[in-house]
């Protein structure tokens, strides 16, 4: 009976750590950081008018959340739900066995800069640190959940637009996509035991994110 409470216990203790880490978060960050690019970003998302020197997607973005509230403090919750969501869905991997350590690993990784600070700060960068790894972590839930056609639908959909907006996050961004399309082929070989639905899968993975 153990085996199975202690998992409930430690996987909710963890969660609540996770979420008390996001409103940690903001209560540190809001209403955001933000530097002089962070300021130029904001203008052309106010004004509708882009250069080449940044990446639109983040002005954009940026212009959305002003319109709906002043600032970029709703910016900043989304970046950092984008973040610790991922980090919480982490948990439906957790085991039918005792796992109090994962309750540690989420304290401390919630305290750390990466966490704790750098969600506050309203750059492209942690725009496009948080998307890559939610991006990844889209791909895991891809095969944890391989059998159920709509819920594999679900993660696959949301993590090729994770990618895609990794990659128009930064100039550099598009590396990201051949290197998702090999994970998820890999995965599809892996769950379908054909090398050639793998490569289709992971092409047309390449296709539908980069267009």
């Amino acid at each position: 009976m153990k085996a199975h409470i202690f998992p409930v216990y430690g996987t909710i203790i963890t969660g609540v750590f996770i979420f008390g880490g996001f409103v940690l978060a903001l209560e540190v960050n809001l209403p955001g950081h933000l530097s002089y690019d962070s300021i130029v970003q904001l203008l052309q998302g106010r004004t509708g008018i882009y250069n080449t020197w940044h990446p639109p997607v983040m002005a954009w973005m940026l212009g959305i959340a002003h319109a709906l509230i002043p600032g970029a403090a709703l910016f900043v919750v989304c970046d950092a739900a984008l973040c610790f969501g991922a980090l919480l869905s982490l948990l439906l991997f957790t085991p039918r066995k005792p796992y109090w350590p994962s309750a540690g690993l989420a304290v401390l990784w919630i305290l750390s800069p990466q966490f704790l600070l750098y969600q506050g700060l309203v750059w492209k960068d942690v725009l496009f640190a948080d998307a890559a790894v939610a991006s990844f972590v889209c791909l895991a839930h891809v095969a944890r959940v391989w059998p159920n056609v709509g819920q594999r639908t679900v993660a696959l959909v949301l993590g090729l637009l994770l990618f895609s907006l990794a990659a128009l996050a930064r100039q550099n961004g598009l590396i990201l996509l051949p290197i998702g399309a090999i994970a998820l082929g890999w995965i599809a070989a892996r769950q379908t035991g054909f090398t050639r639905t793998g490569i289709l899968v992971g092409g047309g993975a390449l296709v539908g994110a980069s267009r």
